[in-house]
């Protein structure tokens, strides 16, 4: 960020960070703020000389807590609903064009470090690949019914420490409990199982 680079090259300044908001300093003294509350980027300074002539720009204001009071103006640069009348034509393609000559985690990791929740999107291939999801399981291989080859369906995320993990399970081809829950369920013999199959009433 062009602004937080500026202000740490002053002589002796330093950053540090009470009510969750970026704050700047020289000699103990905050001469910045910088926050991004609610989608809106802000800047607060302290204008003495100055403040006045701030509050005639449209997205200056005094700034609150009676901090205005002591020349301190906050401008925001940005709302929510900005944010939405202009994603197709403005925020999309330029988010897009910064992102193209990073990975998927350069990019969230960037995004994040700026504070702004941010994280990659895994396709099918991603998540097979990924270390993490291998490590703990969640995507297993189990054999298909059919004996062609493998299907790979979604583990348990949820691992405990004294818990025995199962052996994953193929699923029942069409079929494969009908005799046992219709003998169990409805009392059906081998034979009137055999007659309803013949009739072609079950499979």
């Amino acid at each position: 960020m062009a602004i937080r680079k500026y202000a740490l090259g002053l002589p002796e300044a330093s950053e540090d960070f009470p009510w969750g908001h970026r704050a700047f300093r020289v000699n103990k003294k905050v001469f910045l703020f910088l926050a991004w509350d609610d989608g809106a980027f802000s800047l607060t300074v302290k204008l003495p000389q100055s403040q006045s002539v701030a509050l005639m720009l449209p997205f200056a204001e005094l700034t609150g807590y009676g901090m205005g009071k002591s020349g301190w103006v906050t401008a925001r640069f940005a709302r929510r609903e900005g944010w939405r009348d202009h994603l197709d034509d403005v925020i999309r393609p330029a988010l897009e064009a910064w992102a193209l000559q990073k990975t998927r985690i350069e990019a969230s990791r960037i995004l994040a470090e700026q504070g702004i929740a941010a994280g990659p999107c895994f396709d099918a291939a991603d998540l097979a690949r990924d270390p993490h999801v291998a490590a703990h399981e969640m995507v297993i291989a189990v054999p298909r019914p059919d004996g062609e080859g493998e299907i790979h369906v979604a583990g348990n995320p949820v691992k405990l420490s004294h818990s025995v993990a199962r052996e994953p399970e193929r699923w029942p081809s069409l079929g494969a409990h009908t005799h046992e829950v219709l003998a169990a369920d409805l009392g059906l013999t081998d034979a009137e199982q055999a007659r309803l199959r013949a009739e072609k009433v079950i499979a």
